[in-house]
């Protein structure tokens, strides 16, 4: 018998939130909802490490209890979560997120794809007198417009 396994570092692993992610953050400030982009620095069990996003070139930190609201996609899913800021790195670099309690997902296109096959309800006949026909071989070239 093997040994037994260690506990994961980043149970975050299978919803994809690794490392390198970049997350999109939604922040409330000053009664507006604010847009954001970062990336991914760490992961465990208790918080996830990211880069303090940057705006207009400078770094724009939320203050500790924001809640955030975080997406990202990963194999063709919209993941989302909601999160609070819970603390900085010590040179200010990192921003610190309380480990989601759930992350959602669902498709990323809005609508389904259905297999299926139409068949018309009606055929018309175009009728074309002789004269007007422009090809030597008796063809008409055209566009179906619906």
């Amino acid at each position: 018998m093997g040994a037994l396994s260690q506990p994961r570092k980043n149970p975050y692993v299978m919803y994809g939130l690794v490392p390198g992610t970049t997350l999109r953050l939604e922040v409330a400030t000053r009664g507006h909802v604010e847009s954001l982009a970062t990336t991914v620095e760490e992961v465990d069990g208790e918080a996830i490490g990211v880069l303090v996003p940057i705006v207009r070139l400078k770094p724009r930190p939320s203050a500790a209890g924001t809640v955030v609201h975080a997406k990202y996609l990963f194999r063709n899913r919209r993941w989302t979560f909601e999160s609070a800021v819970t603390g900085h790195s010590p040179d200010g670099m990192v921003e610190y997120l309380a480990a989601p309690k759930e992350i959602d997902s669902h498709e990323r296109r809005a609508s389904y794809r259905l297999e299926t096959a139409l068949k018309p309800r009606a055929l018309y006949r175009l009728v074309v007198d002789a004269a007007t026909v422009a090809d030597d071989d008796g063809q008409i070239t055209g566009t179906v417009i619906d």
